[in-house]
């Protein structure tokens, strides 16, 4: 049930954000749509019956786990006037969605999970997983993404003349 009422509140925040897409930049709207979409993963890995349907629906919650930290790392670029080179910000995008696409992988290569098993019981339901090597590129990109965005935070802080 709680992930039905995060799935329609983020519905209806990606709503609101359509009605008054003048006042919001491209990576807020980027970071609502894959808030939304993962929130409807996690929903549907909640209602899964199945082995395929709770790795598709995991596959989905996956977009929160990779693109938030870099769409959150973006959008503190763009409130700290802090400008990445585009090359950069290519290179990013890039690397994440090679990162995505190992993630679809799961149950067909031991890219990101070597091992995954459906689970039901009391509780709900549930996935249980032993990581592939993709898996900790994942945490690391996670964890680079956190240090830059304390970094351009602080350098952006120091900058600025209070």
């Amino acid at each position: 049930m709680v992930y039905l009422v995060c799935f329609i509140l983020s519905i209806v925040m990606f709503l609101w954000v359509i009605v008054r897409s003048d006042s919001f930049r491209i990576n807020q709207i980027m970071l609502i749509v894959v808030t939304m979409v993962g929130n409807g993963g996690y929903y549907a890995l909640a209602t899964s019956t199945c082995l395929e349907k709770a790795i598709l629906a995991n596959n989905l919650t996956y977009l929160i786990g990779i693109f938030s930290p870099m769409l959150l790392l973006l959008n503190i670029c763009e409130i700290c006037r802090f400008r990445l080179p585009q090359r950069l910000v290519a290179a990013m995008y890039s690397i994440q969605m090679l990162l995505y696409l190992c993630v679809c992988t799961t149950g067909k290569y031991e890219i990101f999970y070597k091992t995954v098993q459906f689970n039901m019981d009391e509780k709900g339901v549930y996935l249980t997983k032993t990581y592939g090597p993709m898996h900790t590129v994942y945490l690391i990109m996670m964890f680079l993404f956190l240090v830059a965005g304390i970094c351009v935070s602080i350098y952006s802080s120091k900058k600025r003349n209070i």
